[in-house]
């Protein structure tokens, strides 16, 4: 009996350690797996979150730094006062609008002078504008759209004469004494023009022209001469775009660019930008010029206003002070790149540094913006994400795709082709399988992984869950292979790493159970240990048996 008991015992004992690999095939986890899935869990998480709060802060400066750059751009200036100060440096000339503009006007008269900055771009004037003539104006409304405008004579905002103005595709010419002075030319050599205005529009910019009276005699070497002229030019091409007005009161060349010329008053604005950061911006202007040299007039005209020296004061009284090449420049009107100048700017009873009206003549103005896709401010592919840094296809403000350049799709979303970012890194989900990016999506074996797609990963055919071929680690394939309701590592227990190339253990797990053999055999061996001890204890008690028999019988 007893030895069928010891019998028993290590039956019990034998059969529990053999069946020990088996207990895991039921649906919960063991309690070793648990642990150390909870740690390998909590290291990988460790380290997702610290590599994403490093991103993080990294993109936080970048944005606090690109909205440094964008505040200083917006910026708005204080309203100036309208007249100049002692020396003629207090006064501001307005900006008309913050679109990309070139303009030119022959003359202004402001009523009383406004002290707003930027005036709104109307080329019939208002806000203290009370009579505008010879203004030319082209300008980009928005991204891809120009307008030409040119306004011949207006009145408190209303045009006296209908204004020039032309689309992207147009021409536009107004000449009403072309028809008499057109033949007069041809047969005389001597041409006249008189309220002459021509806008020519593209997709690309806009040129326009105005002026009040030219005569040529002779043909181009002769004599030209002009008497209130202006232009109002913008153009751009795929990297940059250019704005350039002008205005000219009375010149006159005798001889052809190399003979002998003469200006009595001109003003020039041009400003370039372009998509790689580059910008350019130049202000001229000269009040009584001959011959590229400047000449003073004394007492009215100093050398300085001859000369073209910004900001030059002329015409020093209380009653009737003025200005020579008035300027400002990538000021606080707007942000770069921009340019104003205005030839002579009279006031009239100036008192308290507030006068009762201004008199501009020979004014240019100019606007350029060409700013890359990662800094135009337009979300330009569509994530809802704009600019650098906020999108991640943007490498820098200077970058020129917000998508990361483009390129063929593959199946699935798998293959770009042309992009700068990989799929895994991409901010985008390309496989449809609603997870985005390495770590979150198991198609992506790093952030430089070019595709998110979980079957290229795991191979196609082979069926089930082997993946017949693929290049993938059953513990990253997005598959559950072994049946157990989870997927991939960290998840399923049975993974050890993204690179276990087993859900069901492997790597010194037994096949189809996930048992780990070593743990298996320490818990084996105990109950072995604990079976032979009992064994020897009945051994004990069986050996006492007999003698104590023997010694009831003899006595």
């Amino acid at each position: 009996m007893r030895r069928f008991a010891v019998a028993i015992t290590l039956f019990a004992a034998l059969g529990t350690l053999l069946m020990l690999p088996l207990s895991s095939s039921g649906q919960k986890p063991r309690l070793s797996d648990q642990v150390k899935g909870g740690v390998d869990r909590t290291v990988t998480n460790v380290d997702t979150v610290a590599e994403k709060l490093r991103e993080q802060q990294r993109r936080l400066r970048e944005l606090a730094l690109l909205r440094q750059r964008d505040a200083a751009k917006r910026a708005v200036a204080a309203p100036r006062q309208a007249s100049p100060g002692p020396s003629g440096t207090g006064y501001v000339p307005p900006l008309h609008g913050q679109n990309p503009h070139g303009q030119g006007t022959v003359a202004t008269q402001d009523l009383p002078p406004s002290t707003l900055r930027p005036l709104p771009g109307n080329t019939a004037g208002g806000n203290g504008e009370i009579l505008v003539t010879g203004r030319t104006r082209g300008e980009q409304l928005a991204p891809g759209s120009y307008r030409g405008q040119i306004t011949i004579a207006a009145l408190a905002g209303n045009d006296i004469i209908p204004p020039v103005t032309t689309n992207p595709g147009e021409t536009e010419t107004f000449a009403p004494l072309d028809g008499i002075l057109t033949p007069i030319c041809q047969a005389t050599q001597v041409c006249l023009t008189v309220l002459n205005a021509t806008s020519t529009t593209t997709t690309s910019g806009s040129n326009n022209r105005f002026s009040v009276a030219t005569a040529a005699v002779g043909g181009p070497t002769g004599l030209n001469a002009g008497a209130g002229t202006s232009n109002g030019n913008i153009v751009e091409d795929a990297n940059c775009q250019t704005a350039r007005g002008d205005s000219n009161v009375a010149d006159a060349t005798v001889g052809g660019p190399t003979g002998l010329s003469a200006d009595a008053l001109e003003a020039t604005s041009t400003s370039r930008q372009c998509k790689d950061g580059t910008r350019t911006q130049e202000n001229t202007s000269k009040v009584v010029n001959l011959q590229n040299m400047g000449l003073a007039v004394p007492p009215l005209i100093s050398q300085a206003c001859a000369n073209g020296v910004p900001n030059t004061p002329a015409l020093v009284n209380v009653l009737l002070p003025a200005v020579c090449n008035a300027n400002d420049s990538n000021g606080a009107q707007a942000g770069p790149v921009y340019g104003v100048r205005e030839g002579l700017t009279t006031f009239v009873l100036d008192i308290g540094m507030n006068a009762l009206s201004k008199t501009t003549t020979a004014a240019a103005e100019s606007r350029a913006v060409k700013n890359a896709q990662c800094s135009d401010g337009v979300d330009n592919d569509g994530d809802g994400r704009i600019d650098f840094p906020s999108d991640p296809d943007c490498t820098g403000p200077t970058d020129d795709s917000e998508s990361g350049g483009g390129g063929g799709g593959g199946g699935g979303g798998g293959g770009g082709g042309g992009d700068d970012d990989a799929e895994c890194e991409d901010g985008r989900d390309n496989d449809g399988d609603g997870r985005v990016d390495f770590p979150d999506d198991p198609g992506c074996s790093s952030r430089d992984d070019d595709s998110e797609d979980d079957a290229r990963r795991a191979g196609t055919g082979g069926g089930g869950g082997g993946g017949g071929g693929g290049d993938a680690a059953e513990c990253e394939d997005g598959r559950d292979n072994d049946g157990d309701g989870e997927v991939d590592f960290p998840d399923d227990p049975g993974c050890s790493s993204r690179n276990d190339d087993s859900e069901g253990g492997g790597g010194g797990n037994l096949a189809f159970t996930g048992t780990n053999v070593v743990l298996a055999g320490l818990i084996g061996a105990l109950l072995l240990l604990t079976g032979l001890g009992l064994r020897s204890l009945l051994r004990g008690r069986t050996r006492l048996a007999p003698g104590q028999r023997g010694s009831g019988i003899t006595s």
